[in-house]
């Protein structure tokens, strides 16, 4: 480059080529002897393959033909482009390389008789380093005669080939093995960033701001991020820590104004100014502060950025609209650097394609001397359309006028940006680049603008336009294409401006520039020319230029700057490398495949196969809390075989995955390399998706990117698979997966964000987050930590706020730019923060309320606002504008589901801090002026908060501030519009920035006060606790509002009592006819035909009685004036459901009709089977009598015994059947009973057995004061302080006895099932649910009016499981006897004392009259005991009911003395009393009238129940 220096210096010649040569022979020569000694052999070989190209003889040290400027200049560019790709290969691809270029170097560039020669010459030093395969394939080419280079070179290219296909082979099991010897990859340790001896070099500023330390490029993205308290300045020291932070916090002030912040402080802090004359000519020594202009400490901090953090500041810097360093020479560097990594990602609002990917047209300004009127500030105001005017720092800026020493020469770039507005003269982007300094000190910064410039403006004197350095450096300009604008300014003193001009125009016209020189006049005469003219006429040239000419990418300008022998820092080795391994995973994707098809092809497992076990999981964590076992095995045997196809999938990994996976495992404690690869691989997937919708002329949709959390999703769902069946795995493939959490966690860590919740099918990966949270822990040491979270309704600026506030790369764009949740970890000061954690989580989710889901389905939105509130500490509810409303009916669905998990799951921290943000607000007095909305809007989550307390039975909470920490003096916030014009030339408002900045603090001071905060650990139990309730409790989050919810209760309540009373009365009438009206013949066409008729008129009457059910229900709802609107809504299901339930029924009187069409079949054949049985023991007893006709007894009892075993044998064919299970049924039945309550049902399922108990025979006295938990009953706070309250244990009692009350009517309603012939049905739980049902509610209803306690729903779901696990035994009881009553060997052995007395009637020659009388006898007696039994106590009810107003007391004596002569043992009296007590007390609370007096009678018995007991002792 130094040749090429001295040639453009100097005139040409030959003898001048051959000097140079000769001098760049000697350089060569002194390049490779350090080569040598180096022991850098691959590099040594390659300088000698590439020097051999300008045919460089490597034994003389000679060059054999001279070398021309043009040959060297051609030679440089592609040695860079080729050490670039060779420095980025692997080991074995590196020699390969080299091989081959050696071949290239000896075809074409050297003799044919010297080729061999040179050949080995040239690989002679790694002859003995070739890897195996290399070695095989270069001896085999080379030790067999003359060597064939063709065939050399198609061999090499063989084993490439060979080696890619084992690459896309490569199998789970391949990977892991390879994966186990990583030495096979290239894992040198690549610090480019070595410490450099700062001493040598003047480098004041570094130490002057303490960044010594940092320098070069050691300043981490995770250091900037770190939280602490405020932004102080205490000393010097702090101000690039301020200066960066507020940066990435979007707050542009800190390029400018935190210098002169601590300048002013400090000057405040010292001597003031007395307005002495000496103190101003400096005899007073003062307070000294170090005059460094801001934008030299922000060139000084740049460099000391690293290449990730330098990108994000780049970001944050462009929407800011402030001026980026695009061409700087960094400190302790001779050469200039080309910025095109930190703009690499740079877009646009609105656009999806990045800007150095865009054609546009690039305008240059550059100023010659000291002009009056600042450049800087002239382009800021040319590009602020209305907005901020500082892009560019200038004089007008604080500490302006200090003089520049880093940035002199610094080239920045900004862009204007079209927002193809009618009123726009520019219509295209252009960028605009500001050259710092007098132009004509930057020699090398002019010629590269002048390259790469479509127009260049020079701003100058007029007066300069002759001077002779001037004139010649604007003639060089004109050398390229660009236009050349010519900025003026005229002073009166100046001379005649028009002359002047003249002059130039001839000298341009002779050389033909005319044609591309524009001229504006900033003033003339000394008079100024207005801003808003000056601003038009310069937008007018550049639109010119924008027209003439069609534009360039900011990628092509790499040429340029490498032929000015400028640094590229995207040549870095580790960046290169990144982009290396992910072009490599790009290249693997089918380039004419859209991302759709890509996904299917290459990301299997979160395909059909990921949504199919999404869909099985939320099913199954319903079907667990039902204990539906055959639902259960059904789902986990469908788990299984999807975890299986999974497996099978993860056996044959596409090579996206593959080489995904492989390069995270290869560089795992890389972070750089690994930042790097997944920046690249996020860049070059938007590139791809850009190009396939250009191609393809298809719309661009933001959710149809593949992004980086595709690959880790993907990633997740193999370590699921593989270690949910890691038992049939090898030990090698289930350590990879073990590697996987850590390596993610790592990235977390380092700041990348990753997906908790897969946003297309709402589903977590249990398994895979556990995982990572679990290795964070162990890498923080289980560190304790602050969670925040934000949400709102789409495209309100939740990722912005939140990237705002903390500095983070959340996605952003107008509509759906985030799917699913993401969370990001940033680590906090300790030293500075003392509040007892040690790191942040943000949580970002998708809008709610999307134009992508349904307007009617609330499912995924309550579910989602759920759980990213329940998993936050703090909760940004961000609300775009001043209406409340848009989060009221999500927040509403939360409260409730918060109560439902709170009551499920006791464990759950469910009190989370709300702040509400509203965004774009531009009234400053906003607070006062929604003080009347904001305080309905608090009466509204008051209400709603107090009606999902009483459906839930917490009664005591009635205020939304006591389930989430919400007050709205402190708590509501109001924002500032995000941008300060209209985009896309709008800068962030500062006042935003400002607005954020107090969010923060006022979090990180007041808000997390007295705050237990969650260890990783905790956070991933508390994350599956949450997430299991959540998709077990789905019932609640189907409602948009807390509205929908009450009415949906109401309706239900009001559905389940008519259809209930609709089942009792079909189940009585279908009995009553099949029982009653059903007469029995002898024949079975008579009984068929009865059968049917009787059918036929059930038919009838079931349609009848649905359809005055419906009309019921109709008129419920036409009759409700609050809820109207919304039953409308559900009737048609309603009406459905009665329908099938009258369909049901049509089906089980169809049964019952059957059942009974058999019986009396069963009945003809028993009658058969009678008169058989009657002659077969006619047979038997004459037989035996013949053999004995005076037999004893006991001979007469054997004899019959040992013949009716035989005919027992002979003629009951039939065995006794089985009665079916009902444990299931009951539990579905409750299921559906508590539907929202699964998971308090499945927590007291679980808790007791529902095996038959061998302690209670009845379920009176079961339950004890003992079984009342604290969380049971909800005791309200008196506010009258001077009523008496009553204590928790008189609470119990009074539970306990409300206990007894619905125990004893169960044990009533179960005793009258024990005399009914019938089985199980459906209806007989419904009636004891509704006991529960109906007195809970009357008493809830009753003393929520007095304002003492409830009982809560914990309790309810418990006495219904104690009910139910006792009568599930009697039920089944009743079925059994029913099987045993109507089966062919029940009857047969229920014949026995018939056909026995039969025996011995015959045997004892007794006539068959008497044999007859005396079984007559025993059916009549049979037959009136049964009646006796089924009528008698319904009628000692309605006769002691129609006596008890008038001899209560009387009857109550009478049955007091009665008990006491009949059972003389005080505990026998008093368990026999016990049932009077409950009967009476039964009957009292039955009938409304009588309660009251009932309450005296009870009193009045008691008493009497004393006295008598003494009156009985004392005799």
């Amino acid at each position: 480059m130094k040749a090429i220096t001295i040639w453009t210096r100097n005139r040409k010649g030959q003898r001048f080529e051959l000097f140079i040569t000769n001098y760049i022979a000697d350089a060569t020569k002194l390049m490779l002897d350090g080569l040598q000694k180096s022991k850098l052999k691959e590099e040594k070989v390659f300088a000698n393959i590439m020097i051999m190209r300008l045919h460089f003889n490597l034994e003389s040290c000679v060059f054999e033909i001279p070398i021309t400027k043009a040959k060297l200049e051609e030679f440089i560019s592609s040695v860079e482009d080729k050490y670039n790709f060779f420095s980025c290969q692997m080991d074995i691809n590196r020699q390969q390389y080299i091989i081959q270029e050696a071949i290239d170097t000896v075809c074409n560039f050297t003799s044919t008789r010297n080729r061999e020669k040179n050949f080995n010459i040239l690989l002679q030093p790694l002859m003995n380093e070739f890897d195996k395969s290399i070695a095989s394939v270069f001896s085999f080419y080379t030790t067999s005669g003359a060597i064939d280079f063709d065939a050399f070179s198609q061999g090499l290219q063989q084993l490439h080939n060979k080696k890619d296909n084992q690459m896309k082979d490569i199998d789970l099991t391949n990977l892991a093995k390879s994966l186990n010897l990583q030495k096979e990859l290239d894992r040198e340790d690549i610090n480019l960033n070595s410490d450099q001896e700062l001493q040598d070099v003047n480098c004041d500023i570094l130490r002057t701001f303490g960044l010594e330390r940092y320098f070069p490029s050691k300043i981490e993205v995770q250091q900037v991020m770190k939280i602490d308290k405020e932004f102080s300045i205490e000393n010097i020291s702090d101000i690039p820590w301020i200066v960066l932070k507020k940066l990435i916090m979007l707050d542009h002030r800190g390029r400018d104004e935190v210098l002169s912040t601590y300048r002013n402080k400090s000057l405040n802090e010292g001597p003031t100014f007395s307005g002495d004359l000496d103190e101003l000519v400096g005899d007073v020594v003062g307070n000294t502060i170090p005059d460094y202009n801001p934008l030299d400490v922000f060139v000084a901090i740049f460099c000391c950025c690293s290449n990730m953090l330098k990108q994000i500041l780049v970001e944050k810097m462009f929407l800011c609209q402030l001026g980026i360093p695009f061409l700087y020479k960094p400190l302790l560097s001779e050469n200039f650097q080309f910025s095109l990594w930190p703009i690499r990602d740079l877009q646009s609002e609105g656009e999806y394609c990045p800007l150095v990917s865009t054609v546009t047209r690039v305008i240059s300004f550059v100023r010659f001397n000291r002009p009056f009127y600042s450049k800087s500030e002239l382009l800021s105001n040319v590009l602020s359309n209305g907005g901020y005017k500082n892009t560019f720092h200038h004089h007008n800026c604080f500490l302006g006028g200090t003089k520049k020493q880093l940035a002199d020469g610094l080239v920045e770039a900004s862009w204007y940006m079209s927002s193809n507005r009618d009123k726009e003269i520019v219509t295209k982007n252009v960028t605009c680049l500001n050259l710092r300094g007098n132009a004509l000190e930057h020699q090398k910064q002019l010629l590269f603008l002048k390259e790469i410039s479509d127009a260049i403006f020079i701003l100058m004197n007029i007066k300069d336009i002759c001077d002779p350095s001037c004139k010649e450096k604007i003639l060089q300009l004109y050398t390229s294409n660009a236009m050349v604008v010519l900025t003026l300014y005229h002073n009166s003193e100046d001379g005649d401006y028009q002359s002047l001009l003249k002059s130039f125009r001839d000298e341009i016209e002779i050389q033909k520039y005319k044609e591309r020189t524009k001229v504006v006049m900033i003033s003339l005469n000394g008079k100024c020319t207005a801003e808003a003219t000056l601003k038009q006429q310069i937008k007018t040239h550049i639109k010119s230029c924008v027209d003439r000419f069609p534009g360039k990418r900011l990628t092509e300008l790499v040429g340029v700057a490498k032929s000015l022998n400028i640094n590229i820092d995207e040549n870095r080795k580790d960046i290169l490398l990144g982009k290396k391994m992910a072009a490599e995973i790009i290249s693997s994707m089918e380039p004419d495949l859209d991302n759709e098809k890509i996904r299917e092809l290459h990301f299997p497992l979160q395909g059909s196969l990921w949504k199919k076990l999404s869909k099985c999981i939320k099913k199954l964590s319903k079907v667990k809390v039902k204990k539906s076992s055959g639902s259960r095995e059904r789902l986990l045997e469908e788990i299984s075989k999807i975890r299986m196809a999974q497996l099978q999938q993860c056996q044959n990994l596409s090579p996206v995955i593959q080489r995904f996976i492989g390069t995270l495992v290869a560089y795992q404690d890389q972070r750089d390399i690994l930042s790097y690869f997944i920046k690249w691989l996020s860049i070059l997937l938007k590139e791809r998706t850009l190009n396939h919708a250009t191609t393809e002329n298809s719309p661009h949709s933001q959710m149809s990117l593949i992004g980086i959390e595709h690959f880790i999703r993907e990633t997740g769902l193999i370590y699921e698979a593989v270690l949910t069946l890691s038992e049939d795995l090898s030990n090698e493939i289930v350590q990879l997966c073990d590697r996987l959490p850590t390596i993610v966690a790592k990235l977390i860590l380092n700041g990348q964000a990753v997906e908790v919740m897969d946003g297309d099918n709402s589903n977590i990966a249990l398994g895979w987050m556990k995982a990572i949270y679990s290795s964070i822990a162990q890498l923080t040491n289980n560190a304790r930590i602050l969670i925040v979270s934000v949400t709102g309704v789409q495209s309100a600026g939740k990722s912005t706020l939140v990237n705002a506030m903390f500095g983070l790369r959340f996605n952003v764009s107008s509509g759906r730019c985030t799917k699913g949740v993401y969370m990001e970890m940033i680590p906090v000061e300790t030293k500075q923060c003392s509040n007892g954690f040690e790191y942040v989580i943000v949580l970002d989710c998708e809008g709610l309320r999307s134009q992508e889901t349904s307007a009617t389905t609330y499912d995924n939105d309550n579910r989602l606002a759920t759980f990213i509130i329940g998993m936050s500490d703090i909760c940004l509810i961000n609300i775009k504008g001043e209406n409340y409303a848009e989060m009221g009916d999500v927040l509403q669905v939360v409260v409730h589901a918060f109560f439902r998990l709170k009551s499920a799951n006791k464990s759950l921290k469910l009190h989370q801090s709300c702040l509400f943000i509203h965004q774009n607000v531009s009234s400053e007095d906003a607070d006062e002026q929604n003080k009347s909305s904001k305080t309905t809007f608090i009466e509204t989550l008051d209400k709603i908060t107090q009606i999902a307390a009483e459906q839930d039975g917490y009664l005591e909470t009635t205020e939304f501030s006591k389930m989430i920490d919400f007050d709205h003096q402190k708590h509501c916030w109001y924002f500032k519009d995000f941008w300060h014009v209209n985009p896309p030339m709008a800068a962030v408002n500062y006042a935003y920035s400002e607005n954020v900045n107090a969010v923060r603090q006022y979090m990180h001071s007041e808000l997390i006060k007295n705050r237990r905060y969650f260890t990783i650990t905790d956070l991933t139990e508390h994350m599956e606790d949450l997430w299991n309730g959540i998709l077990t409790d789905d019932f609640i989050f189907s409602f948009r509002s807390s509205i929908q919810i009450k009415a949906y209760s109401v309706l239900e309540s009001n559905f389940n009592e008519i259809k209930w009373n609709l089942e009792k009365y079909l189940f009585d009438l279908i009995q009553k006819e099949a029982n009653e009206k059903i007469r029995w013949h002898s024949t079975v066409e008579k009984n068929r035909a009865n059968i049917e008729e009787t059918r036929n008129g059930l038919h009838r009457k079931i349609k009848e009685l649905t359809r005055q059910s419906k009309g019921l229900l109709e008129e419920f709802i036409e009759g409700s004036d609050e809820f109207r609107e919304i039953f409308l809504t559900w009737k048609p299901s309603k009406m459905s459901t009665l329908s099938k339930l009258g369909d049901q029924f049509l089906e089980k009187a169809d049964l019952q009709l059957n059942e009974k069409q058999k019986q009396m079949k069963l009945d003809i054949k028993k009658r058969e089977m009678k008169n058989k049985l009657n002659d077969q023991v006619k047979s038997t007893a004459k037989a035996f009598y013949e053999s004995n006709p005076k037999p004893t007894d006991q001979e007469l009892d054997t004899g019959f015994e040992d013949n009716w075993t035989d005919i027992l044998q002979q003629w009951a064919h039939e065995k006794l059947g089985c009665s079916p299970q009902i444990e299931d049924q009951i539990k579905e039945k409750l299921f559906s009973h508590f539907t929202g309550k699964e998971l308090i049902l499945e927590n007291e399922t679980k808790k007791h057995s529902w095996k038959k108990s061998e302690t209670f025979t009845k379920l009176e006295g079961s339950i004890t004061v003992e079984d009342i938990e604290k969380v049971h009953i909800n005791i309200k706070h008196q506010l009258i302080p001077w009523r008496k309250l009553k204590s928790r244990s008189q609470c119990n009692l009074e539970t306990v006895d409300l206990t007894e009350k619905i125990l004893r009517r169960v044990d009533a309603y179960l005793e009258d099932l024990d005399h009914i012939d019938a089985k199980y049905d459906d209806s007989q739980i419904n009636e004891l649910l509704r006991f529960v049902d109906d007195e809970i509610q009357n008493h809830n209803k009753k003393y929520a009016e007095q304002r003492k306690f409830t009982i809560l729903s914990l309790y309810k779901v418990k006495l219904c499981v104690h009910i139910c696990r006792f009568a599930v035994h009697k039920f089944q009881s009743m079925n059994d006897k029913y099987e045993e009553k109507h089966n062919t060997l029940a009857w047969c052995i229920s014949q026995k004392p018939t056909a026995e007395k039969l025996f011995k009637f015959i045997v004892q020659r007794e006539s068959e009259e008497q044999f007859a009388a005396s079984a007559l006898c025993d059916l009549i007696e049979n037959a009136l005991f049964r009646e006796v039994i089924k009528k008698l106590r319904q009628r000692m009810e309605m006769h002691v009911c129609k006596q008890f107003e008038n001899s209560k007391s009387i009857l109550i004596k009478e049955i007091m003395f009665h008990l006491l002569k009949k059972h003389p043992g005080l505990r026998e009296v008093f368990e026999r009393s016990i049932f009077i007590f409950s009967e009476l007390d039964h009957f009292i609370y039955e009938d409304n009238a009588v309660r009251r007096k009932g309450k005296s009678a009870l009193n009045f018995f008691s008493n009497c129940f004393r006295n008598c007991s003494r009156k009985y002792f004392c005799d």
